[in-house]
Order: C-alpha cells, then structure tokens, then sequence
C-alpha cells in the first residue's frame, strides 16, 4: 500500500523572470532608474528607501538575485554594518523556493533556559543527506549573548531558533542565498571600525608660556615687573596660547585626555550598545527602553537597519537623553 507524500511546505515566491520580477518590471536601465524614483518619493517605501532611488535599484537587484521583487527585497533585505543580510523569515522562504528544497524541520530540546536547552533545525535538499545545525543556551552565553539588551532578553527562544536556522540553511542552500548571513545573526556582531583610531604621526609640540618673575625692579609707580618668555614651536600652524588661555589644538587635546569619547557613527551596531547600557542601569533603564522601542514601532533594534542615518542618530540621542534623566539609587544603580 503505498502513501502519497506530505505536500511541501514550501511558499510560492514569483520568480524575478525580467528586472524586478513585476508585472511593470522595467526593462532597461533607464526604466529601471525612472521606476526607482518614482518609488523613493512615495511614503509606501521604508524609511531608509525615501529619496534614495539608487539604493532601491541596488537592493532591488539583490532581490531579483534571491528571486524576490523589489517591495520583499526593501522589507527583507537590511545594511548591517554595511553587509546586506536577510531576515531569517525571508532566509526560509528564499530556500523553500529552491527548485531541490525538501524539507525543514525546526524544534527545540531540553528544559527552557537552562544551559543545555538547545533551539534544532534540520533542512532536507533533495537527493541530499539532511542537515542538522544547533544552537544553545551555553553556546548563546559564550558568545555573551544571552541576557544581552533587545530581543535576547524579550523573545531569547525565537533568537537561538533563528541562529540555527541560519546556520543550517546557508549550509545547506548556499547557492539560492548567495552568500548572504541572516540580520538576526549580523547584528548581533559590534562594528569596531567605527570608534577604532591608530595615531601614526607624532603629536606636534605645542607652543607654551612661560611667565617667570625677575627679581622686583624699580618702577615709576613702585611695582615689579612681571616678564614673560615664550618657546618656540614646532607647530606649524602657528597656534598659540596666551597667558590666560589655550589653543584650540590644546584644548581638543585636553578633551581627549579626559575621556571625552569621539563622535561615532549611528550604526545599528552603535544603536544596539546604548541600548544595552542603558539597559543595564536596572528595572528602570529597562522600562525607559520599552517605552523607547514602543514609540518607535520597533520589534528588535536591528530594525533600526531599515532607517537612515539622521533616524538611528535620533534615536540614539533619544536613548543618551533618557539615561541622563535616570536618577540613580543607593549603591549607585538605577
């Protein structure tokens, strides 16, 4: 007696047969480009899509690539740190559009949260071996991940199922993905080019005053004479400073040397950092956080990936402005 097999789980994405895989797919570059600008005007584009119609060719390109059209591409597609990645959610539905897709089966193994509780994912390409890749709690904590601002503390369950689905899939379906890592796993990753400086040259020597006292002298009106030295200085531009102040170059010198940190870029990574700080400032930077998220309409802080530049400064400056009204308790904790 024989069965017939389960139906695929697999959900039905138009192949990108021409452009954007539209039913007004543009066909040349400059109906790509009108098209594009067209849709970077309207307000049904993301934030980080409006009035930037190069950057919707681009991503729309990487879609037609994955065999998505332009509107999934903008919604699935994010820059983090300057790599494009997918959500997990498009990730599995790139890979259950494949031609040899099988199969994937996700699970978990062990009691909740301890260390040996394990998110399981299994994806099955036809005429393949199955593919098996895990992610723990241990493994989350190793990484110091676990209990980390964001989504590892609201949904930690969803965050280790998307880690080894990413893992298994891209193992797996290597060629439908191109190579791309899921946003889940990326933003998880601290960008070090953005605050890392290395001092090749020599600082310059400044030009100082040196006010020395000469034994008092006769004046007409009875006083000392008060004489004053300059040495020389190997600044080239000239900067000096007076008796009564410093130069501008000294006195960015002197921010640095008290710890004043360096503009940085608003990365998400960066987003992600003054979260966490401000998170770990106790029950109440956490209650500030979900209020700031909520406002936002936002899920996890890689969501801030989707926005542009002036908006994750925003936001950031929101988060600093939040934690400086946070009034501290005893023992010195909020």
């Amino acid at each position: 007696m024989s069965t017939s097999p389960a139906p695929s789980t697999a959900v039905a994405i138009r192949p990108a047969a021409s452009g954007f895989g539209l039913a007004m797919s543009p066909q040349t570059i400059e109906q790509a480009e009108k098209f594009c600008q067209m849709l970077a005007k309207t307000e049904f584009v993301p934030k980080a899509f409006r009035n930037k119609p190069d950057s919707i060719m681009v991503v729309g390109a990487m879609g037609a690539r994955l065999g998505v059209d332009v509107f999934t591409a903008m919604s699935g597609i994010a820059d983090i740190n300057g790599k494009p990645c997918v959500y997990g959610d498009l990730m599995m539905a790139v890979c259950q559009n494949h031609a040899e897709f099988e199969d994937c089966i996700e699970s978990t193994e062990g009691k909740a949260y301890e260390d040996t509780f394990t998110a399981i994912c299994t994806a099955k390409r036809k005429g393949r071996a199955p593919v098996t890749r895990t992610f723990s709690v241990i493994e989350a904590k190793e990484a110091n991940l676990w209990k980390k601002a964001g989504p590892w503390t609201s949904t930690p369950q969803r965050m280790l199922q998307m880690r080894a689905r990413a893992f298994a899939l891209r193992d797996t379906f290597a060629d439908a993905l191109a190579g791309m890592h899921s946003v889940e796993e990326m933003a998880d990753l601290v960008d070090v080019t953005a605050s890392a400086s290395v001092q090749t040259e020599p600082r310059a020597a400044k030009k100082r005053t040196i006010e020395t006292t000469a034994a008092p002298a006769a004046t007409e009106n009875g006083g000392a004479v008060q004489q004053t030295t300059e040495q020389p200085s190997d600044d080239p531009s000239g900067a000096s400073a007076s008796a009564g102040g410093q130069s501008p170059a000294a006195e960015g010198e002197h921010a640095a040397d008290a710890g004043v940190p360096a503009k940085t870029e608003p990365t998400t990574a960066r987003c992600q950092e003054v979260t966490e700080a401000l998170m770990k400032r106790g029950p109440g930077g956490k209650a500030l956080v979900l209020g700031i998220m909520k406002r936002w309409k936002l899920a996890v802080v890689a969501d801030l990936s989707l926005l542009s530049d002036e908006d994750r400064q925003a936001y950031i400056d929101e988060i600093a402005e939040a934690d400086a009204k946070l009034e501290p308790v005893a023992g010195g904790k909020a």
